[in-house]
């Protein structure tokens, strides 16, 4: 129901609505123009709206889905680019959550569904549209918005600057200003790392770059990276700021517009050099605290002096004090440490509180047993000069879980009785997330290289290994344990070979270059051989100074025993080779034929003596000889690949091809053998599949969306004549029943025919019998000037000529000759198809083959199209707008033959 709310609006709405069923317009601006709140405007076509209307005069616009020439999220796309935000509605009979999400991520107000019940179909309707108006309110400008923002950044205290897309600084305050001595004249619309000198004295990527660079990438420059929230937190030395080294906490977010896009990004620099010295002298002056704090309470309530002194040090340490008094079991707080846990005394009752309400209140449930604990060691011990510290989670008021680490001390009597604590306790949160983050990375770099299957090393400039993954004792029966600091990496060469391959390594690790696919024999713990690949890069410091070499070796062991068997067994192979039933190819890596079987010979029509001066390249389709390459590349990576392609015949049949690679050794060198297999039955059987289940969609889709659409129009109108009894209404309407209730039996023998469609194999038909002259009467003349030809197609052909023939009479308006001709054009037969009407316009040439085009059924053109498509036939419309239709039908070789 539309709410109840006092005037709500002050003047008639001015509504669009399109849809191309022409009678839910009609109904809809009946219904919603009784209403009293709208004048409603209708069209059938969003292409019409765009162009001849001015959709900015508009109030509010309601569209439909699935219309034949735009649909409804296309139609609101270019709406809202055009036009801003003006209310829009998405009204259809198309039920699916996709179309509402599209709806709502494309800009759109509401997403309603036709049904079956007009009346609160379209109360809900005016609601909707009532509700969209009421909801928009002017935006700022952008203008307006980047001026704000320019104020913001000014007014932060802490070093702050801004980039957009391009690298170039966009913003620049006093605060960087005073920090670098660089003034926002200089430095704004600079890019290219200009902003870097200030602070390092040279060109280099800030953090404010690397904000989507892995955290990995971004310790080349920083340490202590992490993420809070939407924020890149990181901490550096910054050497150069008006030549004082400091110590700075970075922290990077992205810069939106107001349309959510990112623009660029914005850096705040903290100076934490104050805060750092600040902990040194914490350091030093601890133990002043302590002594003076060891004797009683009420020396420690004289020490407030000296606390205050030290309360804005500990304010930029995130440090925190209390006190503890176990003889009454009180916590002594200030104003800062409830600062800390987000409250404050006065919410709390005071500053006094229990040590069980504080557990209860601010502890973390998981953690209470660590802090229980430490408080039965603090009351056993009895050592004057005990410093403990201790590491748990709080929950502040707000609920926000953040880790703190407690350092505390005893305070005892003079008879040596413990009598209290005191200490601070310091938020950690981000190095702790810092921590956690390091050990999962760690963690899953652990995982990767037991579950890598090759043997992951490193090794230093001495050659003596510094790491060693776990899979090394599946390959060469060592513990990384007994080959880290203790063994050379050569140390483990086969001694036959051993001064060979050191003397040939060892020049290349000197060159300090990649290195791979280095082929070298190991001896295993057991003393048996192991045959490895190795690659290697070199390991550089943060200087560029080399420290060593990173690397991975694969057991190839059994490949090689492989390969000797190959040899071994060539004259075995040879009669296999040449009476397999696939066909088999060997070709060097830069596919020169070496060998090829019989099945190949006869698969591509050639001699064997043709085949073996071609390569790859020549029986392969040209438009695939980059994927050729793409395949060599894999191959040399992986050493095996299973592909299909496309394999060229000398009489120029393509056979759709499945093949299986893989490199072998032949004469030492590398080379590829293929095993293929031809799938072109595989390929049609797929193929039909494909047309099937098209069908099966298509014929779901009208099913669903064409004839319920149809029945809701009945309901409709069926109501509006309850609404409207006079007998010349319910007339009209009961013949807008007739119409629709027509379109339903046209679309179900649709589905008829179209279900039948490509059911039986394409078969030659005489062109001159298919052509639809019976149909015909006497105040027409039709020439069928197409005999002497057969076509291959399905035996649906007929419709094509049939529906062609409807469309001449049905839409030609005043046509009285209609003339089919065909003629040879180079390898193909084209059947033209003309008459005297007043043919198709421009922009309706191509969009007349789609579903639900046209003021019948829609279908009519679009079965053509689909039925001559089966065998590879097409169809264009050709003619001049004015003079008659000239369909054109080209039928391609092997499809068409003269009698």
């Amino acid at each position: 129901m539309i709410e109840e709310e006092s005037n709500p609006i002050d003047r008639q709405l001015s509504i669009l609505y399109i849809d191309d069923e022409m009678d839910f317009l009609v109904l809809a601006k009946l219904f919603l123009e009784r209403t009293g709140y709208f004048k409603v405007r209708i069209l059938t076509s969003a292409r019409e709206a765009l162009e001849s209307c001015n959709i900015g005069e508009y109030d509010a616009i309601i569209s439909d889905y699935l219309m034949p020439d735009i649909d409804g999220i296309s139609f609101l796309k270019e709406v809202r680019s055009r036009y801003g935000d003006i209310p829009f509605i998405l009204f259809t009979g198309r039920s699916h959550e996709s179309v509402a999400i599209d709806t709502i991520n494309s800009g759109g107000d509401y997403y309603i569904r036709k049904s079956s019940e007009p009346i609160e179909m379209f109360e809900d309707l005016t609601d909707k549209i009532l509700k969209s108006v009421r909801k928009k309110t002017p935006t700022q400008s952008i203008r307006d918005s980047d001026r704000h923002l320019f104020d913001i950044i000014d007014f932060i205290p802490d070093a702050t600057f801004a980039i957009n897309l391009q690298g170039e600084v966009v913003a620049w305050n006093r605060a960087i200003e005073e920090l670098t001595g660089v003034s926002f004249r200089d430095i704004i619309g600079r890019g290219d790392y200009d902003y870097a000198i200030p602070f390092y004295g040279y060109r280099r990527p800030l953090l404010i770059n690397l904000i989507n660079e892995p955290i990995q990438k971004i310790e080349d420059y920083y340490f202590n990276v992490h993420w809070v929230g939407n924020s890149l937190i990181a901490e550096t030395d910054l050497k150069n700021p008006k030549g004082h080294q400091l110590s700075g906490l970075i922290k990077v977010c992205k810069h939106y517009n107001s349309n959510g896009e990112v623009i660029g990004a914005i850096e705040i620099i903290q100076n934490l050099t104050d805060l750092k010295k600040t902990e040194e002298e914490l350091r030093v002056n601890k133990k002043l605290i302590r002594d003076l704090t060891k004797t009683s309470f009420d020396r420690i309530y004289n020490l407030n002096k000296i606390r205050r002194s030290l309360t804005d040090a500990m304010d930029l340490a995130q440090l925190v004090n209390w006190e503890y008094d176990i003889i009454n079991d009180q916590f002594i707080f200030d104003e800062r440490f409830f600062s800390m846990y987000g409250t404050t005394a006065e919410r709390e009752g005071g500053i006094r509180m229990p040590s069980q309400t504080y557990a209860r209140e601010f502890l973390h449930p998981k953690d209470l047993h660590l802090v229980a604990e430490e408080i039965k060691k603090v009351k056993q011990n009895t050592h004057p000069n005990l410093i403990q510290q201790i590491e748990h989670r709080i929950i502040r008021r707000d609920g926000q879980v953040r880790h703190i680490i407690v350092r505390y001390a005893i305070l005892q009597d003079e008879t040596g009785k413990t009598i209290g604590t005191y200490g601070v306790n310091q938020d950690i949160t981000e190095r702790k997330l810092a921590e956690i983050a390091l050990k999962r990375s760690e963690k899953r770099f652990l995982t990767v290289t037991r579950n890598a299957g090759s043997w992951i090393w490193e090794i230093n400039p001495k050659g003596v290994f510094t790491y060693s993954s776990p899979v090394i004792e599946d390959i060469l029966g060592y513990k990384p344990e007994e080959l880290v600091g203790i063994y050379h990496f050569y140390d483990l060469f086969a001694p036959d070979v051993c001064e060979e391959l050191k003397t040939a390594i060892t020049e290349t690790i000197r060159s300090r270059k990649p290195f791979k696919n280095f082929i070298n024999l190991n001896i295993h713990k057991n003393g048996s051989t192991i045959i490895l690949s190795t690659c290697a890069t070199p390991i550089l410091d943060e200087d560029g100074e080399f420290i060593g070499y990173s690397g991975v070796d694969e057991d190839i062991t059994e490949r090689k025993k492989t390969e000797k068997a190959l040899k071994e067994s060539e004259t075995k192979f040879r009669d296999i080779f040449n009476n397999a039933n696939d066909f088999i190819i060997i070709h060097d890596m830069n596919g020169k034929f070496l060998e090829v079987n019989k099945v190949i010979c006869r698969k591509l029509k050639y001699s064997y003596k043709e085949l073996m001066n071609l390569s790859v390249w020549d029986v392969e389709k040209s438009d695939h000889h980059q994927l050729v390459k793409s395949r060599f590349e894999k191959m040399r990576e992986s050493g095996q690949l299973v592909f299909e392609t496309l394999l060229i015949a000398k009489d120029e049949t393509i056979i759709p091809t499945e093949v299986n690679s893989r490199i072998i050794i032949i004469n030492g060198e590398p080379a590829i053998i293929s095993i293929g297999r031809d799938v072109t039955e595989r390929k049609q059987a797929e193929n039909a599949l494909r047309q099937a289940n098209r069908q099966i969609n298509l014929l779901t889709s009208i099913t669903r969306h064409d004839i319920l659409n149809k029945i809701s129009i009945i309901f409709t109108y069926l109501d509006a004549a309850k609404l409207n009894p006079e007998i010349s209404a319910i007339q009209e309407n009961l013949e807008k029943i007739e119409y629709a209730t027509t379109a339903i039996r046209s679309q179900i023998e649709f589905t008829r025919i179209y279900e039948d469609l490509g059911i039986n194999k394409p078969i030659w038909q005489e062109l001159i019998s298919v052509m639809p002259i019976s149909d015909l009467g006497s105040m027409y003349s039709f020439i069928p000037d197409v005999n002497g030809y057969s076509i291959f197609a399905d035996p649906m052909l007929k419709k094509v000529f049939s529906n062609l023939l409807d469309n001449s009479l049905r839409h030609g308006g005043h046509v009285s000759k209609i003339h089919v001709s065909a003629k040879i054009c180079g390898n193909n037969l084209k059947i033209i198809w003309e008459d005297n009407g007043i043919g198709i316009t421009d922009e309706d040439k191509e969009i007349i083959f789609e579903r639900g085009f046209g003021s019948n059924t829609g279908l009519g053109m679009f079965l053509i199209r689909e039925i001559l498509s089966l065998t590879g036939i097409s169809i264009h419309e050709t003619g001049e707008y004015g003079k008659g239709v000239r369909f054109e039908i080209l039928v391609p070789k092997s499809r068409w033959m003269s009698i």
